[in-house]
């Protein structure tokens, strides 16, 4: 048996649990809010990279009179990576003087779909949920 003035040092098993309990709280709450910043960052940079190819539209147009179609604008790899991984790119072109661009998600359950058009206007498609809520 031990003599009572020895100090005790270490810690016990419940301490471990409380302490293991608590960081997998945080985690657990941390966690989707992570994600959603995640999610905003991308489309946020997607309506850069919008505002990007509007500039590379206007320089097309200069040079040739008319407005780019999506094989003649950069690719979405070279402009943004983190957008190319999660939006595929189409030019809608309405004779030589109209155009609009739209940003398709790959993943539509999550990010939504983006466009801008000639006139700089621009329209955000944003998931609907199907969920039913009692």
């Amino acid at each position: 048996m031990r003599p009572s003035s020895e100090a005790r040092t270490g810690f016990t098993l419940i301490e471990l649990m409380l302490v293991l309990t608590m960081v997998s709280l945080l985690l657990v709450m941390a966690v989707p809010s992570w994600r959603h910043v995640q999610t905003e960052a991308v489309i946020n940079g997607a309506q850069l990279t919008l505002d990007r190819l509007v500039i590379r539209q206007l320089r097309f147009f200069q040079q040739h009179q008319r407005y780019a179609e999506a094989s003649e604008l950069p690719l979405l790899q070279a402009l943004a990576p983190e957008v190319a991984a999660q939006y595929r790119l189409t030019v809608v072109t309405q004779g030589s003087a109209a155009y609009r661009l739209e940003l398709l998600p790959l993943d539509s359950m999550t990010f939504p779909a983006l466009s801008l058009d000639h006139t700089g206007r621009r329209s955000r498609t944003d998931v609907v949920s199907d969920a039913w809520v009692d």
